[in-house]
This record gives structure tokens, C-alpha cells and sequence, in this order.
């Protein structure tokens, strides 16, 4: 069952109530990281999630931990490029009390100044840890090559000399910049209480300010990637090489399909790049590919760590792949084994947390691509044609087309639980189908898509 409200400061709340589940995942999202920073800012939007976790008015940072231990709940907190979230899954019967501690920590942290000067020294470490660890330096040198002069191009982590700098006046000027009711909204997924929920929220987030400018990433204006090559050399054992590409970006439908590429590619044991590269070469021991996708624009990144002896045998399996891919596209029984994944993924309750909070960065008029509905005497109908990607056909969704009998009835079963049936076609057949949560019943499956990749 999905779910939907707004407090009474317009603050949005998305939901997924599944009862059978005996957990619920709560995470608050703010359209904040480090692509709203200024050069000045960068690494604000991580500082401060760090802060979130250093006190309230009613709790010290020990009491928060301790309690969150001592109802076996888990708390945690991300921040990209375009996003901060902060997050808390337990128990069914313990989420009003879980959520009491998120919203403690998120409408009524004190940022004291003696942590805010010891988190500088923790995150100060955190970025040696991170110009020590050859994958991590890449994939930020990467993107900050590939995005060149754009506000994608700033690391999350911001340069040292910015945390240094930062001070209790700075934090609280970034909150009251970035942390009102336009640019909040909430997720929820699992067994909850909502009259229960909608109470405690707008006790707490109601009172947020709102009415204020909303965080907007649009397309890069004026940005065109470029060819261009950096090296960076380091005392270790390994080549870490990182191939960067474009990709389609949030707002661009065609993403969809980039990210299936991506995982037929790249995207686990049975994929392209690990069978090549691992398995018949055995030439690293990791490889794979991943699409950066974000509003403003998109990466599609292959990455690869081998000894110098073996770059170039790496190097031309890589490309030979993606020549391959070029060519001839993708095989039927490619898209079915990732369509099996997409689904056991999509059942994890944070994951379905995490679908309903990116559902607000959907663009306000998305068209429709999948349209299945019931019609008598002749089971589902739905729209379905081919696409093609990369020189190859990569069978997608819409057109016309008959589901059979046997889809059909899974269909049903998926829509009594609450779930859209997702279907795969090729030259007008049918192929595939997998389920994925409908998050929101008056949007299109294509949001839920949209979501999932």
C-alpha cells in the first residue's frame, strides 16, 4: 500500500506501508551536497551531516548512539553530489521511538563547538583515507576531470583547507540556507503506523520553515565532455585505471536504458567485463562499471585495478567489449538474468525507502512509457516496443502487445500486493517481467522505473 501526504508546511511524505514485514525504514532527505556548494562551501554539505550526530538539546552524542544500540536499531547518514540523507530502520514496534531520535537529531542539533573542532580532525582523516585509497582518489579525480569547470566537478569530501576554515557560524548559515520545508522530504517503507507517524512528523518537521526557494539541479548549460586524460602516480603495487563516459542524467529517460547497459556490462559476476577481464584473461582481480547519474548530467564509469604488466591486456579486453557491445547489443538472456536482480534488490526495506525518496526528484511531467491496465477478455494490455542503444537492439518497454496467460496471472498476484509488473519486449513478443514497488498509485510505473535505475 503506498502513501502519500504533505505537512502542514508543505513538507512531502512518501510512503510504502508493507504490514508483513516486522521493520520499517525511515530516512529524511535534503536536496543539498556538494553540487549546491560554492568553491567556498565545499565539503559543508558532509560536515554537516557529521554534526547531525553530535548533540541535541535533549541528547549528547553518547545518548544518541547508546539508545540507537539499545533498541538494535541502525542509524546512518550518506551525502552526494545532490543529496543528503539521514536515515534509521528497527523494529516495527520500536519506530515510533526510532523516529523520535531522527527527528531529535534533525530538528534540534546544537552544533557545540568543541565537536564541531574535534569532527574537523575526524573528516581531515577522512579525506587522507580517501587520498590514500587508490580506487576512491580515482574515482574523485575522475569526476572531477570529466565535469570540468561544472558544479559536478566538486568532491563531496571538499579540500582540507575549506574544513579547516569552516567554523559553528558557517554551519548554521549552510542549515538555514539549504535545510527548510521546499528542499526536505521524507521516506518511509516497512510496517508503520501512519496516523501515528504523520503526528509525530509534523510535531517535529511541521515547523520548518517553508515557502522558500526550492533546490534546483538543472542540465549542464554550456557543458560538452571532452576527451582528455589525467595520470597520477603513486607508490603502490597496482594500476588503478578509470574510463569515464556520458551518460544520460536523471531528468533523461534514456537513462533507463544507460543503466541497463551499465549492469549488462559491468555490473556483476556474470557481466561482460568481469567474464573477460577476470575470468578468461585473469588479468584483474577488480573490474566493473557503474552509471553516476544526477540531475544535472551523467558519467557512465568502468573501472578496473591490475599490475602495470597487465594494463594493456586489461585496457584492450575493456574496449573490446565495448566494441562488441557496439556491434551486436545485448542478448535476450542478458536482460532476463539482470531482470531477476532488479527484483531481489527492490525488496529490501531501505532500498524501498530509498525509491520513495528519490521519487521526488522525478520531473513534474514525465511521459508515460509503460501503461498496463486491465481489459476484459483479453488479460493485461500494455505498450511495448524496441530501443536501440549502442548499435544493438536493447529490448524496453512501450507499443502495443497481448500479455499471455501465464504473465498475466503473475501480474494480478503482483498488483494485489501492491506491486507493478514491469515487462521486457523484443520485436512486439514479450519476454521478461519483473515487479517493482508502485510507489505513488496516480504516477505511472515509469516513475517507479525511473527510481529503480
Amino acid at each position: 500500500m503506498t502513501d502519500y501526504f504533505t505537512l502542514s508546511n508543505g513538507l512531502k511524505v512518501y510512503g510504502e506501508y508493507l504490514p508483513n514485514m516486522r521493520s520499517a525504514t525511515i530516512g529524511i532527505w535534503t536536496k543539498t551536497g556538494s553540487a549546491a556548494e560554492t568553491m567556498e562551501e565545499n565539503g559543508m554539505s558532509h560536515f554537516l551531516e557529521h554534526m547531525f550526530f553530535k548533540g541535541t538539546e535533549r541528547r549528547s552524542y553518547q545518548q544518541i548512539a547508546q539508545e540507537i544500540d539499545n533498541m538494535g536499531a541502525q542509524a546512518n547518514a550518506f551525502t552526494s553530489k545532490e543529496l543528503t540523507c539521514y536515515y534509521i530502520q528497527s523494529i516495527d514496534e520500536k519506530v515510533p521511538q526510532a523516529l523520535d531520535i531522527l527527528l531529535d537529531m534533525f530538528c534540534h542539533s546544537v552544533f557545540p563547538e568543541k565537536e564541531i573542532q574535534k569532527e574537523k580532525g575526524v573528516i581531515l582523516e577522512e579525506i587522507a583515507m580517501s587520498q590514500d585509497s587508490p580506487d576512491d582518489l580515482l574515482h574523485d579525480k575522475l569526476a572531477e576531470t570529466f565535469f570540468t569547470g561544472t558544479p559536478l566537478s566538486k568532491t563531496i569530501l571538499g579540500p582540507a583547507e575549506n574544513i579547516r576554515r569552516f567554523t559553528r557560524e558557517d554551519v548554521l548559515a549552510y542549515q538555514k540556507k539549504h535545510y527548510h520545508a521546499d528542499n526536505i522530504v521524507v521516506a518511509i517503507a516497512g510496517n508503520y503506523q501512519r496516523q501515528a507517524i504523520q503526528a509525530q512528523l509534523e510535531e517535529q518537521l511541521g515547523s520548518i520553515p517553508g515557502g522558500m526557494p526550492q533546490q534546483i539541479f538543472g542540465p549542464l548549460a554550456g557543458w560538452e565532455p571532452q576527451a582528455r586524460e589525467l595520470t597520477l602516480k603513486k607508490d603502490i603495487e597496482q594500476v588503478n585505471l578509470g574510463l569515464g563516459f556520458p551518460m544520460y542524467g536523471f531528468l533523461d529517460d534514456r537513462k533507463y536504458a544507460g543503466s541497463i547497459l551499465s549492469s549488462i556490462l559491468g555490473g556483476g559476476m556474470s557481466s561482460r567485463l568481469f567474464q573477460k577481464v577476470r575470468e578468461e584473461l585473469g588479468a584483474a582481480y577488480s573490474v566493473y562499471s557503474f552509471p553516476a547519474i544526477y540531475c544535472s548530467g551523467g558519467m557512465m564509469v568502468i573501472y578496473a585495478g591490475t599490475s602495470l604488466e597487465k594494463l594493456e591486456q586489461v585496457t584492450s579486453g575493456i574496449m573490446g567489449e565495448i566494441e562488441n557491445l557496439r556491434k551486436n547489443g545485448i542478448t535476450e538472456e542478458e536482460l532476463l538474468s539482470l531482470a531477476g536482480a532488479l527484483e531481489a534488490k527492490s525488496e529490501h526495506p531501505l532500498a524501498r525507502a530509498v525509491l520513495a525518496g528519490a521519487k521526488e526528484r522525478k520531473p513534474a511531467s514525465l511521459p508515460e512509457v509503460v501503461d498496463f491496465q486491465a481489459v476484459p477478455g483479453n488479460g493485461l494490455c500494455g505498450k511495448i516496443e524496441d530501443s536501440v542503444l549502442a548499435g544493438g537492439n536493447l529490448p524496453y518497454i512501450s507499443g502495443q502487445a497481448n500479455v499471455p496467460d501465464l504473465q498475466r496471472r503473475q501480474a494480478e498476484r503482483l498488483a494485489e500486493d501492491g506491486k507493478t509488473p514491469l515487462f521486457f519486449a523484443k520485436d512486439g513478443r514479450l519476454i521478461g517481467m519483473i515487479a517493482v514497488a508502485d510507489v505513488i498509485k496516480e504516477d505511472s510505473p515509469q516513475a517507479v522505473k525511473e527510481l529503480q535505475n
